[in-house]
């Protein structure tokens, strides 16, 4: 379901970095539908490689999150709900 604009905005006014990424991957999407097969590979290969390659900042930061969340019972209750 697409929030209405009026919520929308809201949104975006209160999380702009969210809002700015989840514009860049609807952009994403649209050309990626778009993209043959090889392409696709091409790019899901790219994005592994990524993440293989950035693993130890990633779990560093996951790690600093979730000591972050154990702090705070209502992250807690949302990570586990």
């Amino acid at each position: 379901m697409r929030p209405d604009s009026k919520t929308h905005g809201t949104t975006c006014r209160t999380s702009r970095n969210i809002c700015k990424a989840s514009s860049a991957a609807r952009a994403a999407s649209r050309l990626m539908a778009q993209a043959d097969t090889a392409a696709k590979n091409r790019a899901l290969t790219g994005i592994a490689a990524a993440l293989q390659s950035q693993s130890a900042q990633l779990l560093a930061a996951n790690a600093k999150d979730v000591a972050a969340a154990r702090t705070n019972d209502w992250m807690m209750r949302r990570w586990i709900d």
